[in-house]
């Protein structure tokens, strides 16, 4: 919830501020101190209390910012932002789809910190200080050095055992990771890394960082991740995997210009130095190529750590049919995150690289014109390895688990009936137990669907060769009833 006022009530908030700052005890979340309301005179009367936290209703100055603004960038503020604050306050932002930058800038800066705290995830000088390490030691490329350096991940800086002080960090972050992970809860986690999915989602690094906190948290036994978080979690996989800035399909990379003249020689070369001019190509050609590797090396990187993600969230979900909150929602949440993983986890495509040169009109009277070389190339399609991660038998086993119980008999909701049987027939389950349950809670409510749900249903079934004469014989009765009320009324 975001309070913004002008004019007057600005004026009137710092007063407010320091009357409940000087209280000894802070309401909770839910709690507002005072109840707004707008008098004749349009003064203010109170403020939304957030603990730890004073939105105060402030407006900008017209010289500093003609809109209004949430004053995140104040120190007051952001020194007493909670994690817990920091995930509600991107929950409200990502449901009315507020993305102001400096809005979300600040609050990238406050949950990166909360991170490092947490020991989920590396901090940047310890990070460049092992990648400086690894550069002295290995010929490697700057561009994937660049791409390690910008996803300041703690998996990969673990892969690369340093003599000369790697493993003293990696050492230090999982000490840090088992005394300090519980400041931070798996639901505020979940819910953080929800909302920057959908705000924010052409910002890859920021989300690696988030990916690699997670994949920790997930890995440790510290953090008690319920199946409502890992719901959550499953449909950001998703998410993710069909993110064309986190994990792009096709690329275009552009070469700085270099300037040429009407002969097609370079310009800082001498005339009829044709072989260096073909020297100079080649290393030009090099550079592509580099460029391009580098590109596809962040990409691997990032669909590497997605894989670990997915992997410790499978294993994580072990234990989800004995969370008492588990219920159907949860189920479809999953299930459709698993439809929408299967797409982009095929066999892989063959890397097409295509490099165009292209000569712009010319800039000046002196017949310079300049170059330009683009370059497109498509990544390849294998996201997650394996592939059969987005099938896990963990979690589906999970998921039939919860179908074929007696409770699923009885409770299953007329309208999550259908899409339940549409995700069966969309993924290939054929169990023959869970698709019983399935048919005795049919039966049963059959006459709450309409009918359009009830031919779906009973294609389901027959998609799946789970069909019988009792599911078509009901499923012909009750079309012949909605049929009939249809026609001539109820």
């Amino acid at each position: 919830m975001i309070l913004l006022l002008s004019g007057d009530e600005g004026s009137r908030s710092g007063e407010d501020a320091r009357q409940v700052n000087s209280g000894e005890e802070r309401p909770g979340l839910s709690s507002i101190e005072g109840p707004f309301q707008v008098q004749e005179n349009n003064k203010a009367t109170g403020l939304f209390e957030v603990p730890t936290l004073q939105i105060q209703a402030e407006s900008l100055s017209a010289q500093e910012n003609g809109d209004n603004a949430l004053l995140l960038g104040q120190q007051e503020h952001q020194d007493d932002m909670s994690i817990v604050d920091l995930s509600m306050l991107m929950w409200g932002l990502a449901g009315v789809g507020r993305t102001e930058p400096r809005e979300i800038h600040l609050v990238q800066q406050r949950v990166r910190q909360h991170l490092v705290d947490c020991g989920l995830l590396v901090n940047a000088n310890n990070a460049s200080n092992a990648i400086n390490t690894m550069n002295a030691e290995d010929d490697t490329e700057p561009e994937a050095q660049k791409a390690l350096r910008d996803m300041l991940s703690p998996r990969f800086l673990r892969h690369k055992d340093s003599a000369t002080g790697q493993q003293e960090n990696t050492n230090r972050n999982k000490t840090s990771t088992s005394a300090t992970t519980t400041k931070i809860s798996a639901h505020s986690l979940s819910v953080l890394f929800r909302s920057f999915a959908t705000v924010t989602p052409r910002d890859p690094e920021f989300l690696t960082e988030l990916l690699s906190a997670t994949t920790r948290a997930l890995e440790s036994e510290d953090v008690q991740f319920s199946a409502q978080a890992l719901a959550a979690l499953y449909e950001v996989a998703a998410q993710l995997l069909a993110n064309e800035s986190f994990l792009p399909r096709r690329a275009r990379i552009k070469l700085p210009s270099k300037e040429v003249d009407s002969a097609g020689q370079l310009v800082n070369e001498p005339r009829g130095h044709r072989d260096h001019h073909e020297l100079t190509l080649l290393r030009r050609r090099v550079k592509k190529l580099k460029s391009v590797t580098g590109l596809l090396t962040t990409i691997q990187q990032r669909s590497h750590l997605l894989s670990l993600f997915v992997n410790a969230l499978n294993e994580r979900s072990r234990r989800m049919r004995l969370d008492v909150a588990f219920n159907q929602d949860h189920v479809v949440k999953i299930l459709t995150a698993l439809v929408e993983m299967q797409p982009h986890v095929q066999s892989a495509a063959r890397v097409a690289i295509h490099v165009k040169h292209k000569v712009s009109p010319v800039l000046s009277g002196d017949g310079k014109e300049a170059t330009t070389d683009v370059i497109d190339f498509a990544c390849p399609r294998t996201l997650l390895h394996p592939p059969s991660l987005a099938m896990d038998p963990r979690v589906l086993y999970q998921l039939l688990a919860f179908i074929q119980s007696e409770q699923t008999v009885r409770q299953l909701r007329p309208d999550t009936l259908p899409r339940v049987t549409k995700l069966f027939r969309d993924l290939g389950i054929t169990d023959l137990d869970a698709w019983k349950r399935l048919a005795v809670r049919f039966q049963r409510v059959g006459r709450d669907l309409a009918l359009r749900q009830l031919r779906s249903v009973q294609r389901d079934f027959r998609a799946t060769n789970r069909s019988n004469a009792r599911i078509e014989g009901v499923t012909a009765a009750y079309d012949n009833v909605r049929a009939d009320r249809e026609m001539f009324g109820p």
